[in-house]
């Protein structure tokens, strides 16, 4: 009920989604509330937020992307639009992040010892991304070739840092489209097992880099060629790595060349069967759980559309539900009050294991003075 629990994040549904476990989500009961929030509002609201920000995404690729240099009427006019996009959409964000905190809809991350209060809103990284984006987007459309007044000076480093900016811009709005995959329960699953699994390469490349570092600082105290410095040793190292460019290996000492082959059967040979047996034993655990992850994130995005919904809304949607009537359990037989009525299908009385229901009701009155209905018909057939 609203009324009880005016704040969103503390209904059930919010403490199973930031303190529950993927499998809980299967759980019929809240399939049943997760399928009844998501139709009726939070996936108008997914899919309205989606093309709002891939026609952002859209007019950014036409002003900045394509031809970004010329100045033309048309191409002024879609990085102007873009940016005054932008802006308007930095002013939504920051009212509603003012509007959580002034609420006291924040949660406390602990930053080293000390705990600090975020919105909420921030706390999704899709939203912070967005944030951010919007923000770059703006600084992209004053630096821009065709509203840059104040400086039109050209050299090498203001353009490099122009084409970095616009670089990270457009890589932050892309990478947002793989939110529009929670429509797909699926595909949610595949994007949440991809990310685990890049937690394990993750986690095994920081190995390779230290394995790297000390291998590129031995034969840096060799003073070799193309091995002259920490930092040029490494490099090499990564290029050997990756395969691309190697440096030869004839002219290097044997000891060098003892500890190159030592570096190739560490890092290379050795890292990557550990890696290959990482993902595989990673893969298996969570393909169990990968399902309920889909549904915990839809659940996460409804969660989100309900602390901005006015109470009015909130109140009409729990009404609707009818909560005070009594359910049905047969004509003429009412049940108790404060559920939502779900029919079971009747070809599950056909399955193997499907056990009937040993409470034998009756309709009618339930006073003690009235005699109890006769079962022995029943009876009798059950034995017969």
């Amino acid at each position: 009920d609203p009324q009880q629990v005016p704040d969103a994040w503390k209904t059930p549904l919010a403490v199973m989604c930031q303190e529950g476990q993927p499998g809980m989500f299967g759980h019929p009961v809240v399939e049943k509330l997760l399928d009844f929030k998501w139709q009726r509002f939070g996936k108008t609201y997914f899919v309205g937020t989606q093309l709002y920000f891939a026609f952002l995404l859209c007019i950014f690729s036409a002003g900045f992307l394509d031809n970004p240099s010329d100045c033309t009427l048309a191409k002024t006019v879609l990085q102007a639009a873009t940016g005054i996009i932008a802006v308007i959409t930095l002013i939504i964000m920051l009212f509603l992040i003012s509007k959580q905190v002034s609420q006291g809809h924040v949660m406390l991350c602990s930053v080293g010892r000390f705990e600090v209060p975020v919105p909420r809103l921030m706390t999704n990284f899709w939203q912070f991304f967005r944030l951010v984006s919007c923000m770059m987007i703006v600084a992209n459309t004053a630096m821009g070739p065709c509203f840059d007044f104040l400086d039109q000076t050209l050299n090498e480093d203001k353009m490099r840092s122009k084409r970095i900016l616009k670089s990270v811009t457009a890589l932050l709005l892309f990478m947002q489209l793989f939110q529009a995959l929670i429509l797909s329960e699926r595909l949610s699953a595949l994007i949440y097992t991809v990310g685990v699994l890049f937690t394990e390469v993750w986690r095994n490349l920081f190995i390779v880099c230290m394995i790297m570092l000390s291998f590129g600082a031995a034969l840096t105290a060799l003073e070799m060629q193309n091995y002259d410095n920490v930092g040029t040793s490494v490099w090499n190292l990564a290029k050997m790595t990756l395969m691309v460019d190697t440096p030869g290996v004839d002219e290097m000492e044997p000891f060098g060349v003892v500890l190159i082959v030592a570096y190739i059967v560490i890092s290379i040979i050795g890292m990557l069967s550990i890696l290959i047996a990482q993902l595989n034993l990673a893969y298996e655990t969570i393909s169990k759980d990968k399902s309920g992850y889909a549904k915990m994130n839809r659940a996460y995005v409804c969660i989100e559309v309900e602390s901005s919904l006015s109470m009015s809304y909130r109140n009409r949607i729990f009404n609707e539900l009818g909560f005070d009537n009594p359910l049905d359990f047969d004509n003429g037989d009412q049940g108790p009050p404060g559920g939502v009525q779900v029919m079971e299908p009747a070809s599950i009385r056909a399955h193997p294991k499907y056990c009937p229901d040993r409470i034998q009701r009756s309709t009618g009155s339930s006073l003690p003075t009235d005699p109890w209905p006769s079962m022995a018909g029943t009876t009798d057939e059950k034995e017969g």
